[in-house]
């Protein structure tokens, strides 16, 4: 079936022209030459939007960003090797150079100089004198050592004697620290999506009870989930009970899970949880979001808990995001485990559009509704949390 909506038509005709087929409308099925006209715009179209990722991946390096903590110190710490490395290489060849040189003519007890190169140096230096002063030198630096041994041994003495408290409070502040340098390398989703319309969001908060009950049931972010209303439904659950196909506030389709049973993992109680899903079920406004967070854990799960790709598939199903997938590693060579593990590796959101299904900037037009910056969490089955940053270029770079 020809790829409709598509962003460049024009392309599209003029394969079909190569190819032999000079009419075309959105009904129409190209059999003979379909596979060489789908391929070849696969191929055109993996160009442009590599094109587009190399210019992006470019502007985000060029971006000054605050660098952490620990990278400050690497830079200052690397500076400084660097200036001591290159200040020693400067002076090796002037140290070559200098000797020390005694005219006999006027060498006598209160006249000994040093020269560089044969030229006397502004001051000169009694070489006796200098000897015995280091000889003094050396017998203070000796003393100077033997005390701070004295003092480290006494520092060592102290130590061993601190409280416990002390020393918890000691590990406290060593795990904070840590804390905060874990902070700086969670993974960021980076997009480019404005919010027209904040009110849906807030339309959606009216119910953040419901959603921190299941979003705590069920290990998912209740702004998340407030999110996923807010673009479904636009927080709005009683003008939906009646549509088709899709019901309620989450937007839950009739055909797709009307009698169906699906289990998901219940944090609360530990547990699996069974749940048949009924017509009662979507048009209950609790039961409405109680589904939707079991279907998005489900959809995080088959994901390895990759919260963009869960979020994506949420809309398409697994069947559809697999094929996404399966597309873009066979296009980009990047393997879908890779993908899965890695929620910084989104190569695979340009082959969304390929499958003419839902809507193919689906997570994009979800997280739009929350503050850049901000943070989603979600948990695993072990109670581990995966938290992912966003960051909505969009929205931060807005000026009001």
């Amino acid at each position: 079936r020809v790829i409709k909506n598509k962003a460049n038509v024009e392309k599209l005709l003029e394969l079909c022209k190569k190819y032999g087929y000079g009419k075309i409308n959105e009904d129409c099925y190209l059999q003979e030459y379909a596979n060489e006209i789908i391929k070849e715009y696969e191929k055109f179209y993996h160009k442009k939007k590599s094109t587009i990722k190399i210019y992006n991946t470019v502007n985000n390096l060029m971006k000054l960003k605050k660098p952490s903590k620990k990278l400050g110190t690497t830079i200052i710490l690397s500076t400084l090797i660097a200036i001591g490395t290159i200040n020693l290489v400067e002076l090796k060849p002037k140290l070559e150079k200098v000797t020390i040189s005694v005219d006999d003519e006027n060498n006598d007890e209160n006249d000994n100089s040093i020269y560089e190169d044969n030229e006397e140096v502004a001051f000169p230096i009694n070489i006796e004198k200098k000897v015995e002063n280091n000889n003094i030198q050396l017998e203070e630096d000796k003393i100077q050592f033997e005390a701070g041994t004295i003092t480290s041994k006494e520092t060592e003495m102290e130590e061993e004697h601190q409280t416990e408290s002390e020393l918890e409070t000691n590990n406290e502040e060593k795990a904070k620290e840590l804390g905060n340098m874990l902070e700086d390398t969670k993974p960021e989703f980076v997009f480019n999506c404005e919010n027209e319309e904040p009110g849906k969001f807030e339309n959606a908060k009216q119910y953040a009870d419901i959603f921190e009950k299941y979003g705590q049931m069920y290990g998912i972010d209740s702004k998340l989930l407030m999110a996923i209303a807010a673009q479904e439904s636009g927080g709005n659950h009683y003008d939906f009970l009646y549509n088709y196909p899709a019901v309620g506030i989450m937007q839950i389709e009739r055909n797709a899970h009307i009698n169906q049973e699906i289990t998901a993992y219940n944090h609360l109680d530990g547990s699996e949880e069974t749940y048949l899903i009924t017509d009662d079920s979507l048009t209950n406004l609790e039961s409405n979001i109680k589904v939707a967070a079991m279907l998005l854990q489900i959809s995080l799960e088959a994901n390895d808990y990759n919260i963009p790709l869960g979020i994506q598939t949420y809309n398409f199903g697994t069947g559809y995001i697999y094929q996404a997938l399966r597309m873009c590693e066979d296009i980009s060579g990047i393997p879908i485990s890779e993908m899965k593990n890695n929620m910084e590796e989104t190569e695979w959101r340009y082959y969304r559009e390929f499958l003419n299904i839902g809507d193919p900037y689906y997570v994009e037009h979800v997280l739009r509704f929350l503050a850049s910056d901000d943070e989603i969490t979600v948990k695993n089955r072990k109670e581990q949390d995966i938290t992912l940053k966003i960051t909505n270029e969009a929205e931060k770079n807005k000026t009001y």
